[in-house]
């Protein structure tokens, strides 16, 4: 299982800082690994879980702690603080769904320097709107090995980092038939060893 307490603030309508928000989100895993203990052979393991809830250690994690705040009539849009690359980049939403479907693939497939929800690190994140429909964004994320150990999920400190991953993402959300759609093109560039 996987419990999660969060708050997301609207700091406009808090403190009066205009176009600004604030999240917060704690979470906690617990269990074993149902792909391991009933679908794969123990001996050989697996390529994921069947589960998106496990992994990435059975402990308490700092997962997100950003502010954001918007510029020039919500077209500039800059985070800055803990979070995960797979939050913004390289995306889909999904819960309590198989792992190999579920949430940025390059976390699941790369997942030595790419650390999906619940892990996060010192990230900043720039996106600018050139239309309602396409946007383009880039960001920087401190690359660190030592995040990912059970004990460490509110470590704070730079301690540990090996490198940076700079992704950069064009993001087309058309609308068609009164249906949403969405399409990725992204690079990313790691500075840490892999």
């Amino acid at each position: 299982d996987q419990f999660t307490v969060g708050s997301h603030l609207d700091l406009e309508k808090l403190l009066g800082w205009h176009a600004a928000e604030f999240q917060l989100t704690v979470t906690d895993r617990h269990g074993q690994n149902i792909s391991n203990d009933r679908i794969n052979d123990p001996r050989v393991g697996g390529f994921t879980s069947a589960q998106e809830v496990w992994g990435r250690g059975q402990t308490w994690r700092l997962t997100q702690l950003w502010v954001r705040q918007k510029y020039l009539d919500d077209a500039l849009d800059v985070k800055f603080g803990r979070f995960g690359e797979g939050e913004d980049f390289n995306s889909f939403p999904c819960d309590f769904q198989n792992l190999a479907f579920c949430g940025s693939q390059v976390g699941n497939w790369v997942g030595g320097i790419w650390y999906n929800w619940p892990v996060s690190q010192w990230a900043l994140r720039v996106k600018y709107n050139i239309t309602p429909e396409f946007f383009v964004q880039v960001g920087a994320f401190e690359q660190n090995p030592s995040n990912l150990e059970t004990g460490n999920g509110f470590k704070l400190s730079g301690s540990g980092t090996k490198g940076a991953i700079v992704p950069v993402e064009m993001v087309w959300s058309p609308k068609v038939n009164g249906l949403p759609g969405e399409y990725r093109l992204g690079y990313y560039y790691s500075t840490a060893k892999a």
